[in-house]
């Protein structure tokens, strides 16, 4: 009679156990369904919070870059060096494209929500020269440190001059050009402590200045956009 109580005993605590264990396994993909819906349901105000951000972001800029030119009829001794900025502006409004939610393995963001949007910008690229006659490749590593990675106007301060009009400009493509840049964002949610808070954002094409862009600014002589006016985030 023990021996029976005893296997009835385990025989029942391990039928609760797994019954628990299914209570468990049911409950997680709920879990992971609430919060999707969640995300689903936030999702339409959190893009316009952010599109209000991305508006305004330091984003937006390229900080200065380097350019070169290798026609020896711009500089008889070898290529010339210049440097590169621009500043982009929405031109038409972001559009949300897609939603997801995402499992993560940190337990204090067990869950990430991802919004796509595309994004369209004007850009005005500014070009600087290292010196009103010299471009060689010893004046522009003269004030590089002052001018790479920062903005135009701590360029400006170091010395550079805006790259000249006229015949001069099939070698930088002139002082100052613009272009069109369209992408995708990625904009990037955690879910912690029971909401959803703004991660990053990452582009899904990398802005950055055509070269090209030299060469037809230069031959077709195109007008000149608004001055750059910028300053370092």
């Amino acid at each position: 009679m023990k021996a029976i109580s005893i296997g009835l005993f385990l025989f029942l605590a391990m039928t609760a156990f797994l019954e628990d264990s299914a209570a468990q396994q049911t409950a997680q993909p709920l879990a992971e369904q609430n919060v999707a819906a969640e995300f689903q349901q936030a999702a339409p105000r959190l893009f316009q919070e952010w599109k209000t951000d991305y508006a305004t972001s330091a984003d937006l800029q390229i900080f200065g870059t380097e350019a070169s030119s290798a026609d020896p009829s711009c500089y008889s001794s070898g290529a010339a060096f210049f440097f590169e900025f621009a500043k982009c502006t929405p031109n038409t409004e972001p559009v949300l494209v897609s939603i997801d939610v995402r499992r993560t393995d940190s337990l204090l963001s067990p869950f990430i929500g991802i919004i796509v949007g595309t994004v369209s910008e004007t850009c005005v690229v500014a070009r600087l020269v290292p010196t009103k006659g010299n471009w060689s490749r010893k004046h522009f590593d003269r004030i590089k440190d002052r001018c790479l990675s920062r903005s135009h106007e701590e360029c400006l301060a170091a010395g550079a001059l805006p790259a000249p009009k006229g015949m001069t400009s099939k070698c930088t493509g002139g002082p100052e050009t613009t272009f069109s840049f369209k992408s995708e964002a990625i904009i990037i949610f955690k879910w912690s402590q029971g909401k959803w808070e703004f991660e990053k954002q990452e582009m899904k094409e990398e802005r950055r200045i055509p070269a090209t862009l030299r060469v037809a600014a230069g031959a077709e002589g195109l007008r000149p956009a608004a001055h750059i006016s910028q300053s370092a985030p």
